[in-house]
């Protein structure tokens, strides 16, 4: 068995642990729960006006500041930054709510798990 400790968020030094055995990649309840906590963290730090949405605005300053790198990475910034709202954005207000920002990682860690066979 294999565990992976990933850390998440930059306020707390917390571990959510993944686990790979046998190619199977498995969440526990209590993890999803931190991992869920942790992204709402990041979330939180991201609005900086406080209007429970992150605009294009706010997320550059935060990757100006050293914030969150974006998943996927290639190309420039702006490149990414656009690539980024393209999928998080569901709505296209241009605008990423809470619930659209947790969607977004909730479906990366679901295709994660369902590469590796652990998906529910």
């Amino acid at each position: 068995m294999l565990e992976i400790s990933a850390r998440v968020g930059e306020s707390r030094r917390s571990n959510i642990i993944i686990k790979i055995e046998s190619r199977k990649l498995t969440m526990d309840e209590t993890a999803k729960a931190q991992f869920f906590a942790e992204l709402d963290a990041i979330f939180a730090k991201l609005d900086k006006n406080g209007d429970n949405m992150i605009d294009k605005d706010e997320f550059r300053a935060a990757m100006a500041e050293g914030g969150p790198a974006l998943p996927g990475g290639g190309g420039d910034v702006e490149t990414q930054l656009n690539e980024f709202f393209a999928q998080c954005d569901t709505n296209n207000d241009g605008k990423v709510s809470k619930d659209e920002f947790r969607t977004f990682f909730e479906n990366l860690i679901n295709a994660m798990m369902a590469a590796f066979g652990g998906a529910e």
